[in-house]
């Protein structure tokens, strides 16, 4: 009875709810670019930038990304292209991850390969 009453509380959360998947979904994006792996460092690039991102990812996440890496690399801070679903984090960045442009959170590897398709084109740090 009381939802018939004031009907405007309902729609007031109906539409707040709206808005904060609407924010979320717009912070969260698709990435492509390379990934370096190698004892302290993991590290994003993506395509056509000169940025360079540190890697921040969950257990799960990071455990089968890192088996792909190790299966297909001979050794450490290999490239290998990455595709992935993730959100730039305004966070102050502390220790290795000082010496890059941001951070990054990854929630989901969409893709990896040993191949950077051509349409991925890596700028040198430093190049506009």
């Amino acid at each position: 009875m009381d939802r018939l009453r004031w009907p405007g509380g309902a729609i007031a959360s109906c539409l707040l709810a709206i808005l904060l998947l609407a924010a979320c979904s717009k912070a969260e994006q698709v990435h492509r670019g390379v990934y370096v792996w190698g004892h302290e460092v993991r590290v994003f690039q993506p395509c056509d930038s000169k940025k360079s991102f540190w890697i921040s990812t969950s257990e799960w996440v990071q455990e089968p990304l890192l088996n792909y890496y190790r299966a297909h690399t001979s050794q450490p801070y290999q490239m290998i292209y990455i595709e992935f679903r993730g959100m730039e984090l305004d966070e102050p960045l502390d220790g290795f991850a000082r010496d890059h442009d941001g951070l990054i959170r990854i929630s989901e590897v969409l893709g990896q390969s040993m191949t950077v398709p051509e349409e991925c084109v890596l700028v040198e740090p430093g190049r506009d």
